[in-house]
């Protein structure tokens, strides 16, 4: 059997190293600060620049306009904003749903195999006929 320092001169610590001890750490997944979304007309909204911690993954969002993405039907929809990351490339993104019945988020652990975890932002309502996207709900800090 074989102990290995990680912390030591000269030593490699990986993002996935500091990701299995934040994630201990921590224990839990969500926004850190900011990351609010909003609605600024039709069907955009805007987040605002914020941090936070998926399975101890640190992130970091630049603020920017969101297009919802519209449901396939005229009727008004449920819709979510969500941080998505994939652990089979390491690629993270912010995504847009809506659907009548909005599908589970997918929570696996990146850090021990998984290949998606996705954190809910914010929950809306969207009507295509309006073009418009309404009562925004947005998650509280460090909610996973």
């Amino acid at each position: 059997m074989s102990v290995e320092m990680k912390q030591k001169a000269g030593a490699n610590v990986t993002p996935k190293d500091d990701a299995l001890l934040y994630d201990f750490l921590i224990a839990d997944s969500g926004v850190v600060e900011g990351c609010v979304a909003s609605a600024i007309g039709g069907t955009q909204m805007k987040i605002t620049s914020g941090r936070g911690v998926i399975l101890g993954r640190v992130f970091v969002i630049e603020a920017e306009t969101i297009q919802a993405t519209l449901p396939a039907t005229t009727e008004t929809q449920n819709g979510r904003l969500l941080v998505r990351i994939n652990g089979t490339t390491q690629e993270i993104a912010l995504v847009t749903q809506a659907a009548a019945s909005l599908p589970a988020l997918q929570k696996e652990d990146i850090n021990r195999g998984g290949t998606l975890y996705e954190l809910e932002l914010a929950t809306y309502r969207i009507t295509p006929t309006f073009m418009q996207i309404s009562h925004i709900r947005v998650l509280l800090a460090n909610s996973a």
